[in-house]
């Protein structure tokens, strides 16, 4: 070297550098084609959620941000998946009696709660009878009515029901109480206890930390992932999360960087996110529907109406116009039965108006469709009552507006929620209702259309009757039939698509924020905003790349 020029070391650096900066890039790229990335244990996220938790205890939660940290914190015999599947969870297995009325669970061996006191059949019959306790008074209590818990052994506890419920498996995905905790407690101190918020559970999250403002409300919770849990380790170290009063706080947190994530995001709090995050969407069992009440708008007694109102209704552009795409439309009470697509609504405008006027109905000089009776004349006109909620309104402004086309007069009564509930829908004092229900199992639909509960307090607010739906209805609240649940619901859907009791508009998703640095979240249907967490354990902000060779092979499709 000493003896070259200068321009000859110069090429020689230049040369070597390029043959370096090649093999480095060989290498690099033999790396990257030999290597996957796979999720590693560490790393933190700051989550937000919108309220305020008040009983961070499964048997008195009422609202999402309790239910959220109970989910974290506790865990039940079994848990859902995304999938809609049930599977054990603290229970290593359970066994089912040939008339599907005894339950008999088996505990894994060595779970603890989080203070490290051992997990027994007795929590589990403590935590069942609570919500049977009518002094306690958990909104859940009735549908844990009508069944006995039993610990046969510390690790083995017996459940029988008085008739076999199909879904019964799901109910005990709910968090086991410490009976060594609460069990000593009256029921005065069992609702105002400090274990309400500050909960004590065996899930695979405790909390390490709490912050409230000065009038003691929790700004945030701080959980670290618990050693000890015997299902999957959680990956994420730590979640913290945040709560806020309403969306508009909550979104100006996530904006500036203050949390990671939020969920149940409005249709607008949705739109205008930082490019990098991203939106992922669950289907929540929630219908909203348009229900026609006959008893007192007999203009809904002629079919070629109801059919007429269908055909004009543009389901689509009202899931656009206020959900932006963020909603299902559907032809069913059942949320996952997906409609078919429709036909052009000019094409069906027509099939609509021809309908009406094969029916005898003419264009009144309001361009109102009207018929002429013996004693009177009926008019194509009724209102829409509904909530005051933002997506509410606006749909039925929509349908308004859609239906005036055919000749369709429509006012719309707005009211409060309170006052809708307990004085306009007790009374069924509405021609149509605009409103929305929730069905998390198909024995749910019981309560909103079998014939024995169109009078308050049922909520059948159609006050639908028809015979054969009854029949199924029955069958699938007991279980007893001969044939599938989805032939019974294939029944309900066909019944209903004839007698058109109400018009079942969409089910809204689910909305929820996560940035892109947040791998393994998966949501499938969501019956409550906590079942987000279904897959927390597999959730990771951490990475590192292995030879494929030595990788597990559920990582071998991430990205």
């Amino acid at each position: 070297m000493q003896t070259m020029s200068l321009t000859s070391r110069t090429i020689w650096y230049v040369v070597l550098f390029v043959f370096a900066a090649s093999s480095f890039a060989m290498l690099w790229n033999v790396n990257q084609e030999f290597t996957i990335r796979v999720p590693i244990r560490g790393g933190t996220l700051s989550e937000g959620v919108i309220g305020i938790p008040r009983f961070i205890n499964p048997v008195l939660a009422i609202n999402a941000a309790s239910h959220d940290v109970a989910r974290l914190v506790y865990a039940g015999l079994m848990k859902k998946t995304p999938s809609g599947e049930v599977v054990p969870d603290l229970a290593e297995s359970y066994e089912v009696s040939e008339d599907g009325r005894v339950y008999t669970f088996t505990l894994l061996p060595q779970i603890v709660f989080h203070d490290g006191v051992a997990v027994t059949a007795r929590d589990v019959v403590y935590t069942i009878g609570q919500f049977q306790d009518p002094a306690i008074k958990s909104p859940r209590r009735a549908v844990w009515l009508g069944l006995t818990a039993e610990a046969v052994s510390d690790t083995v506890v017996r459940i029988t029901l008085r008739q076999p419920y199909p879904e019964f498996l799901p109910l005990m995905s709910v968090g086991i109480l410490p009976q060594h905790l609460w069990g000593s407690l009256t029921v005065t101190e069992f609702v105002f206890s400090t274990l309400n918020t500050q909960p004590i559970g065996a899930g695979p999250y405790k909390i390490v930390s709490i912050s409230v403002n000065n009038s003691g409300v929790p700004n945030s919770y701080v959980l670290t992932r618990f050693k000890d849990y015997q299902r999957e380790q959680p990956l994420i170290a730590s979640i913290a999360l945040h709560f806020f009063a309403d969306e508009t706080l909550a979104l100006e947190a996530l904006r500036s960087g203050n949390i990671d994530s939020l969920g149940a995001l409005s249709p607008v709090g949705a739109q205008g996110l930082p490019s990098n995050y991203r939106v992922i969407e669950g289907q929540l069992p929630r219908i909203f529907s348009l229900f026609f009440n006959h008893n007192q708008a007999r203009i809904f007694l002629n079919p070629e109406v109801k059919q007429a109102l269908q055909l004009a209704t543009d389901i689509s552009s009202i899931i656009t116009a206020v959900f932006d795409g963020h909603a299902l439309s559907i032809n069913s009470p059942v949320p996952t039965e997906i409609a078919s697509p429709q036909a052009p609504i000019t094409d069906r405008i027509l099939q609509a108006t021809a309908l009406l006027e094969k029916a005898g109905w003419v264009r009144g000089v309001d361009s109102i469709y009207e018929r002429k009776r013996e004693t009177d004349t009926e008019r194509l006109v009724f209102n829409i009552t509904t909530s005051d909620t933002n997506e509410l309104k606006q749909t039925a402004e929509l349908l308004k507006q859609q239906w005036q086309a055919i000749g369709v007069a429509v006012e719309i009564r707005v009211y409060g929620s309170g006052d809708l509930n307990q004085n306009i829908i007790p009374k069924r004092n509405y021609d149509a209702l605009l409103f929305g229900h929730i069905i998390t199992r198909p024995s749910d639909l019981y309560a909103f259309w079998h014939s024995s509960q169109r009078t308050d307090p049922g909520l059948n607010v159609a006050q639908y009757t028809n015979a054969k739906v009854d029949t199924a209805l029955e069958a699938l609240r007991t279980g007893i039939f001969t044939t599938t649940t989805s032939e019974q619901i294939a029944i309900i859907t066909r019944e209903f698509a004839k007698d058109i009791p109400a018009l079942f508009l969409y089910s809204p998703f689910y909305v929820y924020a996560i940035p892109e640095s947040l791998g393994g979240v998966s949501l499938g249907p969501i019956s409550e905003p906590a079942d987000r967490f279904a897959t927390v354990n597999g959730w990771y902000r951490e990475s590192d790349r292995l030879w494929t060779v030595f990788a597990k092979k559920e990582y071998q499709k991430l990205p």
